[in-house]
């Protein structure tokens, strides 16, 4: 079994389960405070289930997304296009 495997399975999801889409919408309102328009697209790293980057899109920024895939069930957002 891969690391990311071990560390990414159900045990994840169960401890960092209060982390949903209104706190990635909370960081993501911190980084337009801090970075305001970025000119090109982000890539989101390790996404996860992908909700900064789906809150990143939505908030007008240019995105994609790198995953491996683990153990932790579906995603919570289907990946948003690239624009």
């Amino acid at each position: 079994m891969a690391w990311y495997q071990e560390w990414f399975g159900e045990e994840y999801l169960e401890l960092y389960s209060h982390r949903d889409e209104t706190e990635a919408r909370e960081q993501v309102a911190f980084f337009r405070s801090q970075c305001g328009d970025i000119h090109g697209p982000i890539l989101d790293l390790a996404c996860g289930m992908g909700r900064h980057i789906h809150e990143l899109t939505a908030s007008g920024y240019q995105g994609t997304h790198r995953i491996r895939p683990h153990a932790g069930g579906p995603r919570r957002h289907a990946p948003p296009a690239v624009r």
